[in-house]
């Protein structure tokens, strides 16, 4: 689920970003809260994905007995 909205935000961010550099009128306070909800959201998707291909990898390495010494690299061929 975390993965469809992963560009819709990086999107969203981008428009906050440039209606903070374009409004003039707006104080340091404005533009500065303007850009950091949005970037509090994508990190906040960043970790949750970072957990589900982690997780992911986990299950993987419990149902085949021989990457069970292997989660490492399980988790490293989700990303």
């Amino acid at each position: 689920m975390t993965r469809t909205f992963r560009i819709l935000y990086f999107v969203i961010l981008a428009a906050a970003v440039v209606f903070a550099v374009v409004r003039d009128d707006m104080s340091f306070w404005g533009r500065f809260l303007t850009v950091l909800f949005p970037l509090f959201v994508v990190i906040v998707n960043e970790i949750q994905l970072w957990r589900d291909r982690r997780r992911e990898a986990e299950v993987k390495a419990h149902e085949q007995p021989g990457l069970a010494n292997d989660l490492h690299h399980a988790y490293r061929e989700e990303r």
